[in-house]
C-alpha cells in the first residue's frame, strides 16, 4: 500500500489518506443528542422521505465524502467524490471513488445501465468493460446481490452505495432500521433548517439530514468509532465522516447521453473481470542504469550515487509523515542487520521530507521506530523529479542497485514480506547474478497469461 504522490504536497491530506487506506469497515464515533423541539415524529419524517424517493422518476446528485481526523497538530482531511444519475426503473450512471477501497488502492469506477445492459469500468481492471443484462422490474437493487456487480458497488463505508440502494428499492438500506429512528433537533445547513434522523449502529450512530421542504437527504453522517479506536495510538483524538449530497434533485430531465456508454479503443467487453498482474510500471527500468542524483547524508555531507559504484545498494524512500513508511522500515532494518558485516552492501533510508523538516526530526522519527538505518535526504524539488524518473506512484518505495549501478529491484508500497523478498535479490547480486532478468521474464509471462484469460471471457458488444 502506498501514499499517492498526488497527495504528498499536503501533509494533512496524506496522513488522513494513509490512515484511511489501512483500515477496513468503518463504524460510528459518537451519536447526537435526542430531539427536544416539538415537530413531526421520526416516523413521519422518514415515511415522507421514502415516499419522495419511491415516487421520483429521475434523481441526480454530486456527493462529496469527507473524513477528518482531529490531532494535536490540527484537523487532517481526505475527500472522495461520487456522481449519481438515476431514471426509474433501471437506468443509472454512477461515477465514484470508494472511500475505503477493498484492495487498498485508490480506484475510480464507472457503472452505467442503459436499461438493456449494465456496463462497468474500474481502474484496477485495465482494458476491460464488464457487461451483463440489465435487471428487470427489481431495478438496480438486484445488482447489489450479484456476485459479478456486488463487489463493484460496495465501498465498505456504507455497505454499498446508499442512494442507489434507496432509490432502487424504495426502502431504507441496511444496516439502518426504520423502527429505531430518533428525531434530533433540527440543525442549520447552509442557512436553512433541516430535519435530522438518528439510527443506532454498531459502535455509534448514523444521522440523515433531510430537507423538510423537498424531503431529500442533504447529508449523511456515518459511524466512525472503530476508526477512532484504531488511530488513537497515533495521536488522533476524534474522527468525523460525512457525505454531502450537493445539487440533489428529482424529476429533472436527464439528457439521453447520460446513460450512453463510450468505449475506449483498447478496452475489451468481458463477461467477468480478470484480475491483472500486479502493477509493475517500472518493468522497463529493471536492468537499466539508475538516474544519478545527489543527497545529503546524516552528517550533513553531500554524496552522489556514482560514488556508490561497486556496492549493492538498497535505497528505501520514506518521509516522517508517511505512516506506511514508518511501519515498513523496521522490517527493512532487519534485513540490513543480516548484512551488517558485508561491506559490499549498503542500506540507505532516503527522506523525501519538506526542506523545513529538521535533521533532528528525521533522527527522532527513526529512533521512535527503533531503526538504525543510515539515512540521507533529498531536496524537495529533486525528490519530485527523481520520483518521476523512477516511476514511483507514491511512497514508501524501494530500489536495489547492483554494483554496476543498474536497477535490479523496484517496489512501490508497503511490503509486509520484505524480509522474504529482499535477501534473495541481494544474495544473487553478491553472487554475480542478474536478478532483473528473471523478474522481467516473470512479468512478461504474467502478462501473457492475463491476455489469454481475457480472451477466454470476451463478451459480445452490447
Amino acid at each position: 500500500m502506498s501514499v499517492p504522490r498526488l497527495f504528498r504536497r499536503s501533509r494533512s491530506a496524506v496522513l488522513a489518506l494513509t490512515l484511511i487506506l489501512s483500515l477496513p469497515v468503518i463504524e460510528t464515533a459518537r451519536g447526537a443528542e435526542p430531539a427536544k423541539e416539538a415537530g413531526p415524529t421520526a416516523g413521519a419524517v422518514l415515511e415522507k422521505m421514502l415516499a419522495t424517493y419511491r415516487g421520483a422518476k429521475t434523481y441526480q446528485d454530486q456527493a462529496l465524502t469527507s473524513i477528518t481526523l482531529a490531532t494535536p497538530d490540527g484537523d487532517q482531511s481526505g475527500e472522495f467524490d461520487a456522481k449519481l444519475s438515476f431514471e426509474r426503473p433501471n437506468r443509472f450512471r454512477l461515477e465514484f471513488q470508494p472511500p475505503i477501497p477493498p484492495d487498498g488502492e485508490l480506484v475510480q469506477r464507472l457503472i452505467v445501465s442503459d436499461g438493456k445492459h449494465v456496463l462497468a469500468r474500474a481502474d484496477n481492471y485495465p482494458q476491460q468493460v464488464l457487461v451483463v443484462d440489465a435487471p428487470g422490474k427489481e431495478g438496480a437493487a438486484a445488482l447489489f446481490d450479484s456476485k459479478t456487480f456486488g463487489p463493484l458497488l460496495a465501498d465498505e463505508l456504507v455497505g454499498g452505495n446508499f442512494m442507489l440502494k434507496l432509490l432502487s428499492s424504495g426502502t431504507l438500506p441496511a444496516p439502518l432500521d426504520a423502527q429505531s429512528a430518533k428525531r434530533l433537533d433540527p440543525a442549520d445547513d447552509k442557512g436553512a433548517k433541516v430535519d435530522r434522523l438518528e439510527f443506532p449502529g454498531k459502535g455509534g450512530n448514523w444521522v440523515l439530514w433531510i430537507d423538510p421542504k423537498s424531503s431529500l437527504i442533504k447529508r449523511i453522517d456515518y459511524p466512525a468509532g472503530s476508526l477512532l479506536e484504531k488511530v488513537k495510538p497515533l495521536g488522533v483524538t476524534g474522527v468525523t465522516i460525512s457525505t454531502r449530497l450537493e445539487e440533489a434533485k428529482i424529476d429533472a430531465p436527464l439528457p439521453p447521453e447520460t446513460f450512453a456508454w463510450k468505449k475506449e479503443a483498447a478496452e475489451h467487453y468481458v463477461k467477468q473481470f480478470v484480475p491483472a498482474p500486479a502493477a509493475d510500471p517500472a518493468a522497463e527500468l529493471l536492468g537499466t542504469p539508475a538516474p544519478e542524483f545527489e543527497f545529503t547524508n546524516s552528517d550533513g555531507k553531500k554524496e552522489a550515487t556514482k560514488a556508490l559504484a561497486g556496492k549493492v545498494v538498497v535505497i528505501d524512500f520514506w518521509a516522517t509523515w508517511c505512516g506506511w513508511c514508518l511501519k515498513g522500515m523496521p522490517h527493512v532494518d532487519k534485513v540490513r542487520q543480516k548484512y551488517a558485516a558485508q561491506d559490499k552492501v549498503r542500506f540507505l533510508a532516503l527522506s523525501e521530507d519538506a526542506d523545513d523538516v529538521t535533521n533532528q526530526q528525521l533522527t527522532d522519527s527513526l529512533k521512535q521506530i527503533k531503526v538504525e538505518m543510515p539515512w540521507g535526504r533529498l531536496p524537495a524539488a529533486a525528490g519530485e523529479e527523481l520520483n518521476n524518473k523512477l516511476k514511483f506512484a507514491g511512497i514508501p518505495a524501494m530500489i536495489v542497485l547492483g554494483a554496476d549501478g543498474r536497477i535490479q529491484y523496484h517496489h512501490v508500497g508497503f511490503d509486509p514480506k520484505v524480509e522474504e523478498h529482499l535477501p534473495p535479490v541481494i544474495d544473487a547480486l553478491l553472487a554475480g547474478k542478474d536478478p532483473s532478468q528473471s523478474a522481467k521474464q516473470k512479468h512478461e509471462a504474467q502478462l501473457k497469461e492475463f491476455h489469454q484469460r481475457l480472451e477466454a471471457v470476451r463478451a459480445e458488444s452490447p
